[in-house]
C-alpha cells in the first residue's frame, strides 16, 4: 500500500472517528473502515480503475464522514445493561424482608447495617463496569497463586467457631478474609487460563491443567467449604465448555472431573463426621430420627404445607423456631411468611436475573468476556438452585446462602463483584474487537 493511499484513507477515517468518543470504539471503527476501504479499492482496481480513482471512489461510497461518524458512534458506544441493574436492585431490596421479623431490639440495627451494605454493594457493582475487564487476563497465574495461598492461610490461621472454619481475621477490624475472595480470584484466573489455552495441548499439559483445577477444589473440601467447592468446579467446567478447546480434550476433562468427583464424594462419605452423615440420612427419612436431628426438616415441611398462597404473616414468630431464617433457610421462611405466590415471584425474579446474565454472555464480543460471564452465571446458578431446592425439602440442609437475599456482607460483596464484572463485559460488547 502506498503512503498516498494510506494517507488518503487515514484522513477520511480521522474525520469519521472525530465524532466517536470511546477510545476502544475508535480503534474498532478504524480497523473496520480500513479493511473495508482496502477491499473496496482492490475490487475497483480489478474492475479497471487506477489506484487513485479506486481510492477516491471507495471513499465516496462511504458518504459524508460526519454523518457516518455519528451513526457509528451510536452503534459502537458503551452500553449499560439497565435491565440487569434493575433486577440486581430488586433482589437486594427483597433481602430486607427477612429482617422485618427480628424483635424490636435487634431489627433496627440489622436493617441499618443491611442498608449500608446494600448501598456499598450497588455502588460497587455499578462502578466496576467502568473498569476494563480485559486487564485482568494478564494476571491469570498470579491470581491463581494468590488465591491458593489465601485458602491455605485461612485453613492454617483462620478462626473456628462451633466446628466451622470462618477464615482469617483482618486485625482488630472484625472483618474476615474468608473463602469467597479466593474463589473470586480463582474465577478470574481460570477465565484467563482457558482464554489462552490452545486447542491441541500435550498430555503433560493436560495433566497440569487437571491438577490446577483440582488443587483449589480439594483445599475447599479440606476447609469444609463444600458448596463453594461445587460452585468453583462447576464454573471451571462451564468455562471450559465454551472456551473453544478441542472436543476430545473437553470430553476428557469433563469425564475425568466427573470420575474424580465420584471418588472424592465416596471418600468424603466414608470419612465424614457422623453429624454430616446424619444430615443425609435425616433428609432421606426425616421422621425416622429423634426430635433433635429431624426437627428442622420436619419444621420446613410443616411451614411449606401451612404457608398457603398468601402466607401466615410476620406475627407467627416462626423465626424463633428457625435460627437461620435470614441466611441459609431464608427461602422457606419467606414462603411461610408471605405465601407461595411470593415464593413463585421470587424464583421468577432470580430466573430472570440468571437469564439476563446468559443473554450478556451471548453478546460478549471476545472470548475472555464470554468466559467471565459464563463462569459468573454458574457461580450464581449453583447456590440459587441448591438453596431453593433445599428450602423446599428437595435437597439436604447445609450451609448455602441465597445470593443477595441471605444476610451477610462478604457474600454480598462477592456477588456484587461478579455482577460488576458482567456489567463491564456488557458495557464493552460493541467496542471490543471480536475474538
Amino acid at each position: 500500500m502506498t503512503m498516498e493511499k494510506r494517507s488518503e484513507f487515514d484522513h477520511f477515517i480521522e474525520k469519521v472517528t472525530a465524532h466517536i468518543k470511546s477510545k476502544d470504539a475508535k480503534r474498532l471503527v478504524e480497523q473496520e473502515l480500513t479493511n473495508h476501504l482496502e477491499q473496496s479499492s482492490l475490487l475497483l482496481q480489478k474492475g479497471g480503475l487506477s489506484k487513485e480513482a479506486a481510492d477516491a471512489q471507495s471513499i465516496k461510497y462511504m458518504g459524508n464522514p460526519a454523518v457516518l461518524g455519528r451513526d457509528l458512534h451510536r452503534l459502537h458506544k458503551p452500553r449499560i445493561d439497565w435491565g440487569l441493574i434493575a433486577l440486581f436492585i430488586v433482589i437486594i431490596s427483597l433481602g430486607f424482608l427477612p429482617l422485618l421479623a427480628f424483635d424490636d431490639v435487634f431489627r433496627g440495627a440489622f436493617i441499618y447495617r443491611n442498608a449500608v451494605l446494600s448501598l456499598i454493594t450497588i455502588a460497587g457493582a455499578v462502578l466496576m463496569q467502568f473498569i476494563d475487564y480485559r486487564i485482568l487476563q494478564r494476571f491469570r497465574f498470579s491470581l491463581y497463586f494468590i488465591a491458593c495461598v489465601l485458602i491455605v492461610a485461612n485453613i492454617l490461621f483462620g478462626t473456628t467457631i462451633h466446628g466451622r472454619l470462618l477464615g482469617l481475621e483482618l486485625g482488630a477490624s472484625g472483618l474476615r478474609l474468608g473463602f469467597l475472595f479466593p474463589c473470586l480470584l480463582l474465577y478470574l484466573s481460570w477465565a484467563g487460563i482457558l482464554r489462552r489455552l490452545r486447542k491441541d495441548i500435550s498430555f503433560a499439559k493436560q495433566t497440569g491443567l487437571f491438577l490446577l483445577c483440582w488443587a483449589p477444589f480439594l483445599l475447599f473440601i479440606w476447609s469444609m467449604q463444600y458448596m463453594l467447592a461445587i460452585s468453583y468446579l462447576a464454573a471451571v467446567i462451564g468455562m471450559a465448555a465454551i472456551s473453544g478447546i478441542d472436543k476430545r480434550l473437553l470430553k476428557r476433562f469433563f469425564y475425568t472431573n466427573l470420575f474424580t468427583v465420584a471418588l472424592v464424594a465416596l471418600a468424603f462419605f466414608l470419612t465424614a463426621p457422623q453429624h454430616v452423615k446424619d444430615r443425609i440420612f435425616v433428609f432421606i427419612h426425616p421422621y425416622g430420627y429423634d426430635d433433635n436431628l429431624g426437627y428442622f426438616p420436619r419444621l420446613i415441611k410443616k411451614m411449606l404445607t401451612e404457608a398457603g398462597w398468601f402466607g401466615q404473616g410476620l406475627e407467627t414468630n416462626i423465626h424463633h423456631a428457625l435460627p437461620d431464617f435470614h441466611t441459609d433457610l431464608v427461602f422457606p421462611f419467606l414462603v411461610f411468611t408471605f405465601g407461595w405466590l411470593f415464593g413463585i415471584f421470587l424464583v421468577g425474579i432470580l430466573v430472570m436475573f440468571i437469564w439476563r446474565i446468559g443473554n450478556a454472555a451471548k453478546k460478549a464480543a471476545d472470548l475472555y468476556g464470554k468466559l467471565l460471564v459464563g463462569g459468573g452465571l454458574l457461580l450464581f446458578t449453583v447456590p440459587i438452585i441448591y438453596n431453593v431446592l433445599m428450602g423446599t425439602s428437595l435437597l439436604p440442609i447445609t450451609s448455602v446462602s441465597l445470593p443477595f437475599i441471605s444476610y451477610g456482607g462478604d457474600l454480598s460483596f462477592f456477588y456484587a463483584a461478579i455482577t460488576g464484572i458482567i456489567l463491564s463485559v456488557y458495557r464493552r460488547k460493541d467496542v471490543v474487537v471480536p475474538a
